[in-house]
This record gives C-alpha cells, structure tokens and sequence, in this order.
C-alpha cells in the first residue's frame, strides 16, 4: 500500500540500511543540448556534463579523491533513464538510443542527470514488497522522524484519554490525528503537516448516536459509534495512545447549525458512499499543487519523475494502481495504458510531467464509475453534501485537501484533545480564511510554515 511516490525513498532507506534520506538521489542538474553544467561529485572534485548534438550525454571526471573513484548516475531522458558509471577520470559516454520525438522533447526540456548510491535501481521492486513489515516501524523511531523533519515536539499529557461530554460535540466537527505510524508520518512530511488523517463526528438523524466516520485503507468509508472509536484507538485494536494522538475541530456554531439543518442530505450522501474504496491516488494529488516547490526538503520534483519512470519498469502494477487513473483523467484519454503513452501524449502537447501533475483533481471524476474519496476529502465531502460551502459563498475540490488544509480552515471555535499520551499541537489552527478553489495550486515555501495566501 502506497500514499506516494515519497513512500518509495523512504523505503529504499530502510531497505538499504541507511539513515532514512540518505538514499535519495540527488538532483545534479539539467543539460541542455550543446550546453555544460559542472558540479563536485562524492569522488570527484569536478564533473562536467554535456548534452552532444548528436544525443549523446558525455560526463567528463576530473581531480579524483582517490586512486579508485566511482560514481554511479542516472542520465534522465523525457522516456527513460540511463546508467551511467564514472571510473578513474576522464569521458565516459552514454549512448542513448533516442524515442521518436524524445530528443526533441529533449531539447525543450533538457535532461536531468542524478548521483545515486551504487545498487539503487535493482533495490526498487524488493523495496516495495517489503512495505507491510517496514510499515510496523518502531513508533519511537518515526518520531524521531517527525521531530528532525517536521520540528514536532511530543510533551507528555496527565493522562492519555481526555473525556468530552458527547453532547458538546456537533455533526460537522471534524477530527484531526497524528500517528507514529509509517504512512500517516509520510503524509505529514508530504505536506508539512502535524497531522496525517481526518475524520469526522455526525449524529444520525433523531440525534442518539454519534458516529466517527473515517476513509482508511484498511476498511474503506466507514463509520464508529464514538465510544467505541475511542476504545479502539487507545487500547491497541486499531492503535494505541501511546503513538496515536486526536483532536475534536469544533466548527463555529453557526456552521454547525448549517450541517445540522441539512442532515437528512448529509446522511443521504453518506449511505451512497458507505464501503466505499479509499483511493490512494486522490491522496497523492492532494499534495502535487504545482509544478515547481511541490515538495518539501529533501524531495524535489525531479526525483518524483524519476520514480515513475522506475515504477514504469520494475512496478507497472503499482503505477495502474495509484498514478495512472489520475493520469488519464488530467488529460481527457482513458485510452492510455501505461506511463509511457501518457509521456508520448505530454510530450506532443507540449507539457511538462510537472504541469501534469499539478492540474487539481476535479469532484466529478470518476474512478471505475466511482468518485474518489481519501481520509480529508470524505470531510470535505459531507461538508459540501450539508451546504457549508453553499453557506459560506465558495466552491472547494474536495479531492485536493489533505490533512493539513482541514485543521488550517478558518471555520472553526476551538479544538479538544480526546486521547494521547503526548500533547497534539496545531500552531496553524483555524488560520486560513475560506476561499474558493482553496488549496488548488500551492507551493510549499522551503523554511515557512504556510502557504502562499490565496493558492
């Protein structure tokens, strides 16, 4: 199971046996052709790349460090990648049996060259299938994650489960968790985030029972009888306080009446959707708001075309599953069967994979003649079913907020703590006015911990 493409390096790290990034290659530069770009590599002090006009990528070593210096780099075309290894100094070319319209496309967009670790591409497909026991990750261990990523800080609580009168909690409130678990930790680092899923908290129609619902891989759309979700998530059967940490987002009580004078629709579009997938692509669309700075420290976006083009050949299943249905709806062809027709039809456009990616995901799509729906979007969704944004004047994508968007969405009174053994903090809370197509092209900014205003 797959949130992103950052999931890929994090398991190659683990996989590998380095620190957890260390295995991530490193964005070297792009080449353009009959142009040079120079950089320090590991081994040798200078390396010069050009891009011949005859298609060939001739990287020229100079100054070794030692009397065996090594590197090993990919030479990324628009259709593929090349292996390229340095040895002692001096010109080490790679032939590059070019695709029709590859060296064209080559030309407009240049191409990207990356130092990687010895070993890196055939680590890929064992990588992936080592996901469900790389998933248990000690949580101590993918605290320490969030502390050195994210700057989270974990203060321990007097007690790890705060009661709420239940009567103080709304239809439209929604939940916010962090987790030390594998992939809600990837999600957090993906878009900066102190949190990783939603939920939320509505009433069934006479109003006697309070249910969670919530979109998980494990059990699609679903809904908890409030007790009973607490229960679970503190006493181990779907996590435990000790990693696992909640907040109640109560909405402004005008909200709040809204949702509640519309929960026969609100109801209704929940029983449509009960059982219903979690899809992981909408998840990792979510994320990709631009073309440039969609990604935080140390990803780029370069690494992310790299990874699908190593999907592409070692994972083709996996690229079907999760990036290719979002894919083809971005642009209009449900005829494209794999990365490579989708890079063909880019190409001819006159795109770039970036400016691809970067187009928002839009409600009205369908999946396998479904709609879409991950953990934050499922909020937003009954949000919209009960008229909060009719009420508040806007149109929002559901499908393009994630966790972070939802606790920063200035709609709301004040947040509780329901369980954690350590304190969940949100500096942003409730910080962003509502505005329409929120969320739908926004740059992480390196260093700040905001978006840019009105993206």
């Amino acid at each position: 199971m797959f949130k992103s493409a950052l999931i890929v390096f994090f398991l190659l790290s683990m996989a590998l046996g380095h620190n957890y990034f260390d295995i991530i290659p490193k964005y070297m530069g792009t080449v353009f052709a009959g142009k040079e770009i120079s950089f320090k590599g590991t081994c040798f002090r200078k390396v010069n790349v050009r891009l011949s006009s005859h298609g060939d990528v001739v990287f020229t070593s100079h100054k070794a460090k030692d009397l065996v210096c090594k590197e090993v780099y990919v030479v990324l075309t628009p259709f593929d990648y090349h292996l390229a290894w340095t040895q002692f100094h001096g010109k080490h070319t790679v032939d590059i049996d070019w695709k029709p319209n590859e060296y064209e496309a080559a030309k407009r967009e240049g191409v990207r060259i990356f130092m990687v670790h010895e070993g890196f591409i055939d680590t890929v497909k064992d990588a992936f299938h080592l996901y469900k026991s790389l998933a248990k990750a000690d949580p101590s261990e993918l605290r320490t994650l969030q502390q050195s990523n994210l700057g989270f800080t974990y203060k321990v609580r007097d007690s790890p489960i705060t009661p709420i009168p239940i009567d103080e909690i709304r239809s439209g409130d929604s939940v916010t968790f962090q987790k030390s678990n594998f992939e809600e930790t990837m999600i957090a680092i993906g878009c900066q985030s102190r949190a990783g899923h939603s939920g939320i908290a509505v009433w069934n129609k006479d109003k006697t029972t309070l249910y969670i619902l919530e979109s998980t891989p494990e059990l699609g759309y679903h809904k908890t009888e409030y007790n009973d979700w607490v229960r679970f998530h503190t006493n181990g059967e779907r996590c435990h306080s000790s990693w696992c940490m909640a907040s109640i987002l109560h909405l402004k009580d005008e909200l709040a009446d809204v949702i509640e004078r519309n929960i026969d629709t609100v109801w209704e579009h929940i029983d449509a959707h009960m059982g219903s997938e979690y899809t992981y692509f909408t998840n990792f669309f979510s994320l990709l708001d631009s073309s440039v700075n969609a990604l935080p420290d140390p990803f780029y976006p370069e690494m992310l075309l790299f990874a699908f083009h190593m999907l592409n050949e070692k994972s083709p299943e996996v690229m079907e599953q999760y990036f290719l249905p979002g894919f083809r709806h971005r642009l209009g062809d449900e005829s494209l069967k794999t990365f490579n027709d989708v890079l063909q039809v880019v190409i001819n456009r006159g795109m770039t994979v970036e400016e691809l990616w970067a187009i928002p995901e839009r409600d009205e799509w369908l999946y396998n003649g479904k709609h879409a729906t991950h953990c934050t979007s499922l909020v937003y969704k009954v949000w919209k079913a009960g008229g909060l944004f009719d009420y508040l004047g806007i149109d929002i994508e559901t499908n393009e907020q994630h966790p972070r968007d939802m606790y920063e969405i200035d709609i709301y009174k004040k947040h509780q703590q329901v369980f954690g053994d350590y304190y969940l903090v949100l500096p942003t809370f409730s910080s962003v006015p509502p505005y329409s197509h929120m969320n739908e092209q926004c740059q992480l900014i390196k260093g700040k911990t905001h978006y840019p205003a009105m993206c």
